[in-house]
């Protein structure tokens, strides 16, 4: 995407997290986070060679107890799965 669109869409969900229920910001413990990471990455890092970034997303999702979790990339969506969590359908 261009620096435009990136844009684009971080004021399209500012707007959104303005007025809807849907989207909320929420506040993590790091540590937390980084310690599960650590544990999804010991576990499902290898088979599905899950980069930090993406280890950091589920291990979030997990932290803030969300059952439902939205991507569109093939090993994110490995890693959600086997993490336990329900990934959007394609």
């Amino acid at each position: 995407t261009s620096r435009e669109q990136a844009l684009s869409i971080r004021l399209a969900i500012e707007d959104e997290l303005q007025k809807s229920s849907f989207l909320s910001k929420q506040s993590v413990n790091w540590e937390k986070v980084f310690c599960r990471g650590v544990v999804l990455s010991d576990e499902w890092g290898e088979k599905f060679l899950s980069g930090s970034l993406d280890l950091c997303h589920v291990a979030i999702c997990q932290e803030l107890k969300l059952s439902k979790f939205w991507t569109l990339d093939r090993r994110q969506r490995q890693l959600a799965e086997a993490a336990g969590l329900e990934v959007n359908p394609l």
